[in-house]
């Protein structure tokens, strides 16, 4: 892709950003037997580790607020994560954040993300009706959009816990859909 024009033009919108989109979510050609692509699962687990770490410690540190196992757990399990983001992002350091490195599975779910959590809001905490509440999702549809584009941009910066949230951007999409539909039914 050539340039991008500036982000709050017309012609970003209307021509940059949508050809940008559809040219990302395309798969590329394939060209024979391209060999096996490699997932190590050292990460993967150090992840769920880690937040498993926190999910048993936190509500413990809540309920028994001076329980040492349970403080142990939840700073292991956060330290353990924040490691891996520090590390994560270090190993990109320097390199250019260009629109070619532009990941459109994390901008649609931000952009899924945005409508949902204004729905969220528009149906169970200020009750609207389906009119308003639509009115609301719509805001949250614009403001996902604009996050989104930062958020696929941005991304690139993660290095290696870019593929997990690549991985979990699919499945998220899908329960957040879910949880929309039983929103708008009104459930």
């Amino acid at each position: 892709m050539n340039a991008a024009p500036a982000f709050w033009s017309a012609e970003f919108h209307l021509r940059y950003f949508p050809a940008l989109l559809k040219a990302r979510l395309r798969p590329p050609p394939a060209e024979g037997f391209q060999g096996f692509r490699h997932f190590s699962l050292g990460l993967p687990v150090l992840v769920v580790t880690s937040i498993s770490l926190l999910a048993i410690g936190i509500p413990g540190l809540v309920d028994q607020p001076f329980s040492v196992l349970n403080l142990v757990l939840t700073v292991l399990g956060g330290l353990v994560l924040t490691a891996l983001l520090v590390l994560s992002i270090v190993s990109c350091w320097g390199e250019p954040v260009t629109y070619a490195g532009f990941e459109p599975q994390v901008f649609l779910f931000v952009l899924l993300l945005g409508v949902s959590v204004a729905l969220f809001c528009a149906r169970l905490i200020w009750q609207l009706q389906t009119w308003p509440a639509v009115a609301v999702m719509l805001a949250g549809l614009l403001l996902g959009y604009g996050v989104g584009i930062g958020a696929g941009l941005w991304c690139q910066v993660l290095g290696p816990l870019k593929g997990l949230l690549l991985v979990a951007a699919l499945p998220g999409m899908v329960g957040l859909l879910v949880v929309d539909m039983v929103l708008v039914a009104g459930f």
